[in-house]
């Protein structure tokens, strides 16, 4: 039995240690300087009775306020083929590929020209000008830029919003296989919305030299020449700007409870306020905003450009000139990087710390004016200092964690020596502080032990220590077990304790717990079981102490 729990161990050990071994070794730092992305929201279209629903839903998603968005007239695909999609020989139903169809049709409806015309504010008679050049431009200048003055600020806000036009995006949002469906059998059966979805990210295929061109050629206002203004009014509607596919991701089968069965179930102690058809409506709501925030999280932290990026601008507390503007919220992660020489005089990046976005968030939501306020971080992991001028880059997480490592019961004797694995979610609280919920699965001997804790206690740079308290099952499992009903084989277990943890090389911690049990409510197996010893005279007894030592991997 050990030495099986001693193979899970090392195998999860390596695993663990794995992803940090050679950690910023090649790793590329994206620009220094972030600049603002915009964006187009487009959906596809079956010609079916869900796509008015859908449409709703997808137009009102929310892409946080880093992005600008491009209000172009092309918002959606409409194809007559199926919104189910079921791969050949296969019973799941997955998104179909739809790529060079969604490529052909966004050039031919000439969306790039569309995105240009949009940004250059282009009037039905041809006009344009640069009003929400200059408008973007300012909201988003870096504030150092800002520094700047006269004439040269201004070409410096009027280039920053040109930029923008070579970091236009379309999002085709493409959501399949929705349906209704029961899943569960007896007291578990429910009625869900189910779906499978795919995002698709394209660029605009947009650089200087197309924007001298379009200067040249396309440029119409009041002072263009009357003699040039149909000829260049019709040129620019005959010019198409091409896009390019930059990523695809896609989701498997997504489900949301509409509650329906297990509200009846309740019978007359069920909510009546709500109809089954509002409960429909709200599940197919949820499952959609589920949809768009997992695939928007999934290609803004796949996506280079999409990375927050920034300079440190002063210390004590870190501080950095970013905000409500790039959607930096509390908890969200950023790597702090410096650069230093190597033996053979090249530079090379070095990661010098771990920082999250404290609860002090600066609402920066206003043009750059030179004094824009700060928001606040708190570094939590990294044996390098961390000083002004660092580049501060996004580093999205789900703020889990998993450990694994060696469980022990004191009393009793080694025989009680196994396995402890336990996953965290990380609540962010105020600086100096961290909380946790765990759920932790113990094995010992023919006996497990699983639980709920929180915790809540101190942190500094590399180190955490808090207390903990949770509930949970201790039973026994054995050959022949399934003549007794769980209840026989199993007690309830209190436990509170202490942990400590400390940064071996974020994200991997060492981390040792200690905690005291008291079991209760035993069913009259287990107590049969508890206490018997073993030809060496060891036995398990849960009540007292309970300790663990391993590792953690944050991700």
């Amino acid at each position: 039995m050990k030495t099986r729990y001693s193979y899970i161990f090392l195998l999860l050990l390596t695993a663990c240690l794995s992803p940090a071994q050679g950690q910023d070794q090649g790793e590329m730092l994206p620009e220094e300087r972030y600049t603002r992305n915009s964006a187009s929201i487009i959906r596809m279209e079956y010609g079916d009775s869900f796509d008015a629903r859908v449409a709703a839903h997808i137009n009102n998603t929310s892409l946080g306020g880093r992005f600008d968005i491009n209000e172009i007239a092309l918002q959606a695909l409409k194809i007559s083929e199926s919104r189910n999609y079921y791969p050949m020989g296969s019973s799941l139903p997955t998104a179909p590929d739809r790529t060079e169809l969604i490529s052909t049709m966004l050039n031919e409806q000439q969306a790039g020209q569309q995105i240009v015309a949009y940004v250059f504010n282009r009037q039905s008679d041809g006009n344009m000008n640069l009003d929400r050049v200059f408008e973007r431009g300012e909201y988003s200048a870096h504030d150092v830029d800002m520094r700047l003055s006269g004439t040269l600020k201004v070409e410096t806000v009027r280039d920053a919003g040109s930029q923008l036009i070579g970091r236009s995006y379309l999002m085709v949002y493409d959501v399949t296989n929705l349906r209704q469906e029961y899943s569960g059998e007896g007291d578990s059966r429910e009625l869900y919305w189910k779906a499978t979805a795919a995002l698709y990210l394209y660029k605009l295929n947009w650089d200087e030299q197309d924007l001298d061109t379009f200067y040249d050629k396309y440029w119409l206002d009041d002072n263009t020449p009357a003699e040039e203004k149909q000829a260049k009014k019709a040129a620019f509607e005959a010019w198409n700007i091409p896009v390019e596919l930059i990523s695809r991701i896609s989701l498997f089968d997504k489900s949301v409870s509409t509650g329906i069965e297990a509200n009846k179930r309740l019978g007359v102690l069920g909510d009546k306020k709500k109809t089954d058809e509002q409960r429909l409506s709200d599940a197919f709501a949820e499952l959609h905003k589920q949809i768009c925030s997992d695939l928007n999280y999934k290609i803004e932290k796949q996506h280079e450009d999409f990375v927050v990026t920034t300079p440190i601008t002063s210390l004590r507390p870190i501080r950095a000139k970013i905000g409500t503007k790039e959607d930096v919220k509390h908890g969200l992660r950023f790597y702090a990087y410096g650069f230093k020489g190597n033996s053979d005089g090249g530079i090379k990046l070095v990661r010098k710390g771990i920082l999250r976005a404290t609860k002090k968030v600066a609402d920066n939501r206003i043009v750059a004016t030179g004094e824009s306020p700060e928001s606040e971080f708190t570094k939590i992991a990294g044996y390098g200092r961390v000083v002004e001028g660092l580049t501060l880059v996004e580093k999205k997480d789900l703020n889990l964690s998993l450990g694994v490592g060696f469980n022990s019961i004191p009393q009793g004797g080694p025989v009680n020596g196994g396995f402890h694995l336990d996953l965290s979610y990380e609540n962010h609280t105020r600086k100096g502080f961290c909380a946790y919920a765990t759920a932790t699965l113990n094995l010992d001997g023919d006996a497990m032990n699983y639980l709920l804790s929180y915790g809540y206690g101190l942190r500094i740079p590399n180190f955490e220590i808090y207390p903990f308290a949770g509930v949970g099952i201790d039973a026994y499992s054995f050959d022949g077990d399934d003549a007794y009903e769980s209840s026989d084989l199993n007690a309830y277990l209190v436990q509170g304790g202490l942990r400590a943890q400390l940064n071996i090389f974020y994200p991997v911690y060492l981390f040792w717990n200690v905690s005291f049990n008291t079991v209760f409510g035993k069913g009259y197996k287990y107590e049969e079981l508890e206490g018997t010893s073993d030809s060496n005279g060891n036995y398990r007894e849960m009540n007292g102490t309970q300790t663990a030592l391993g590792v953690r991997y944050c991700f």
